[in-house]
């Protein structure tokens, strides 16, 4: 089953938001969207998940970061990763879309961790 829970596409969504935001969820999944701390908490912990990062560069190139594993607390534990698994990716490609992918992927693992 792949369950999406983040979309960053045109920026019409802020992502700048407090942390009773990032527990509930915000946005519309339509379009741009994040599921929500506690929602991710609890699909995590009912079995084995893995985290895919797709990214989509204006350019066009794209590439994929998957963590064999993925798993986050509740949010006494502050959702604090506390299982991630072997990583695949064709992220290295080019230092450019290296640097690109760590703008991107930080701030909703900025939440999370």
């Amino acid at each position: 089953m792949l369950q999406v829970i983040q979309r960053r596409d045109s920026g019409a969504v802020n992502f700048d938001r407090s942390w009773s935001q990032y527990k509930d969820g915000f946005g519309f999944l339509s379009t741009e969207f994040w599921l929500g701390n506690e929602k991710l908490s609890y699909l995590t912990n009912q079995g084995h998940y893995e985290l895919r990062v797709d990214i989509k560069l204006s350019n066009g190139a794209s590439f994929y970061t998957t963590y064999r594993g993925f798993r986050i607390t509740d949010e006494w534990g502050q959702y604090q990763v506390t299982h991630i698994g072997e990583l695949e990716s064709n992220a290295n490609r080019c230092q450019e879309k290296k640097s690109y992918y760590t703008l991107l992927i930080r701030p909703s693992l900025a939440w999370v961790t």
